[in-house]
């Protein structure tokens, strides 16, 4: 999607955007030829110049430039082209926190394998959720059958969750049974 993004480029605007792909200018390879129909010669010189910077960005696999220089609502469009380097990072309940109090106090280890487990299996659901809100964005654009992206199966949590210790947990904390555990 990154290739087809233009709302980077100095002077580009969303429905510039769209009227560059409604006149078959849909990537950055398809900007050849005469423009004056679709653009003044100052957002053509812009947008020649844009494309190159961002070919030799993207070549070099520098997010940041794309980042700096994307709408904020706009950065899910990069996913594609950084998704090998993308970091996923869960920081999403109150119930690790209580985890790794009660493992600190009893050094139960059944309490540390349930807090992996717990925390491995929100980090490794987080991709598919990444996958599946990138793909609800391309719905609002032209390539969503071309650059639809299917869910992978998530790997397995070498850890298991102690059934036992979150019913003890979830019983016994003021937090949780009070409902501000979030």
């Amino acid at each position: 999607m990154l290739t087809n993004t233009f709302i980077h480029i100095q002077g580009i605007g969303a429905k510039t955007e769209q009227r560059l792909w409604d006149s078959g200018i849909r990537d950055w390879d398809s900007l050849s030829g005469d423009l004056r129909t679709t653009a003044p010669a100052g957002r053509k010189f812009f947008l020649e110049k844009g494309i190159e910077e961002s070919q030799r960005h993207l070549a070099n696999f520098n997010p940041a430039y794309f980042s700096k220089l994307l709408p904020s609502n706009q950065g899910w469009r990069m996913f594609p082209d950084f998704r090998n380097s993308t970091v996923y990072l869960d920081i999403d309940g109150f119930f690790a926190v209580l985890l790794w109090e009660e493992y600190q106090q009893t050094g139960n280890h059944k309490v540390l394998d349930t807090l992996l487990a717990y925390n491995i299996q929100d980090t490794i659901n987080l991709e598919n959720l990444m996958v599946i809100a990138y793909n609800l964005k391309l719905r609002d654009t032209p390539f969503y059958k071309s650059h639809y992206i299917q869910e992978s199966t998530p790997p397995s949590n070498p850890f298991r969750a102690d059934l036992t210790t979150v019913d003890r947990l979830k019983n016994s904390s003021q937090y949780w049974s009070s409902q501000q555990w979030y």
